[in-house]
């Protein structure tokens, strides 16, 4: 027990040393860590709280509308006005990846379009407006194969 006392005492007296050493030097004591600036609220690195945070925050807001917002909005736009200017005759690919003649008139208030995906066999197939994807241009035949042809396997 007398070991512990005699510790105790030794850790007691390091300390006060210590702090006599301390307050005897002339610089200002460092601030505790998180306390603010010993000049008040200045505008230092660490001052200002969540206000100036604010205008960081507006303007990762403001590059993620242009980079992200702004051209998918753009598209979808582009793609609502393809839909709309259906009409019979137009040679469409839907989001599967058929390639379909229009055979009926479309009007603005169906939801379904009749597409004419084999002109042998006559095969109709009804899908809906939102499934067409891309309207092919006038030229392009609906079965236009691969100019180079098929493509050999080395053997």
């Amino acid at each position: 027990m007398s070991w512990m006392s005699s510790l105790s005492t030794s850790l007691a007296t390091a300390l006060l040393t210590l702090g006599q050493e301390k307050a005897a030097t002339p610089e200002a004591p460092a601030p505790a860590p998180g306390a603010p600036p010993a000049g008040g609220q200045g505008g230092g690195a660490g001052g200002g709280g969540p206000m100036s945070f604010l205008p960081v925050l507006l303007l990762m807001g403001l590059v993620f509308w242009f980079l992200v917002i702004g051209p998918e909005r753009k598209k979808q736009k582009a793609r609502q006005a393809l839909i709309r200017n259906l009409k019979k005759g137009d040679q469409v690919v839907t989001s599967a990846g058929i390639v379909g003649k229009v055979v009926k008139d479309v009007k603005q208030e169906d939801r379904e379009i009749v597409l004419q995906v084999d002109r042998d066999n006559d095969v109709r197939m009804r899908f809906l407006k939102s499934a067409i994807q891309d309207v092919l241009p006038e030229g392009v035949p609906a079965d236009a194969k691969d100019a180079a042809g098929p493509k050999e396997t080395p053997k």
